[in-house]
């Protein structure tokens, strides 16, 4: 048992350190839709039109709030923790995303996966990102979308549909994401 828990810690350690970086410009031709650019991009959701659970959550800062609350804007949940390299790895790329949305119907929520106040707060004072860091110390919000892999990161629509699903790290300042991004909250 411990072998196989070393050897995909390995995988995740060693296989993960780049952010994806396929050209989904070279796969997506402009004015595509943005299911199509999932498809192309390897970001498909489990199920098509499937609703985002509900869950309440509480930030860092200790404001609290719900999946629910926001409702009208396009979610990005980005679940990562502060051992993940990949993780670190792809968070200039989603803080260059909150600039470019910033002002939109739009809410980047980065959900410490298994981790509280203790670990998440020293990255964050070392590492001030621009968004909101969401604590999961009991992986509960992490359980309740199925994450077994960081990072992993879901896009839901307004209407709170899940409409892409993404494990490990991506490019996601790539000038191609933020048109597709732009055509979500439009």
């Amino acid at each position: 048992m411990s072998r196989w828990w070393f050897i995909a810690l390995l995988i995740v350690l060693v296989g993960c350190d780049k952010p994806n970086e396929t050209s989904t410009t070279q796969k997506v031709t402009t004015g595509s839709s943005f299911a199509e650019f999932a498809k192309a991009a390897d970001m498909q959701p489990e199920q098509t039109g499937q609703l985002a659970d509900d869950f309440s959550f509480m930030l860092l800062d200790g404001r609290e709030g719900k999946l629910s609350d926001e409702r009208g804007k396009v979610v990005f949940l980005n679940f990562w923790a502060t051992w993940c390299f990949p993780c670190k790895r792809e968070m200039p790329d989603i803080a260059k995303l909150q600039e470019h949305m910033k002002g939109k119907p739009f809410r980047l929520l980065a959900v410490s996966s298994s981790q509280g106040v203790e670990k998440v707060a020293p990255f964050v004072r070392k590492n001030p990102y621009p968004f909101d860091f969401v604590l999961d110390p009991q992986s509960i919000i992490s359980q309740l979308y199925l994450v077994d892999m960081l990072p992993t990161t879901l896009i839901i629509d307004k209407k709170g549909v899940i409409i892409s699903k993404s494990i490990g790290p991506r490019a996601w300042s790539s000038p191609e994401f933020f048109r597709q991004m732009d055509s979500l909250v439009l």
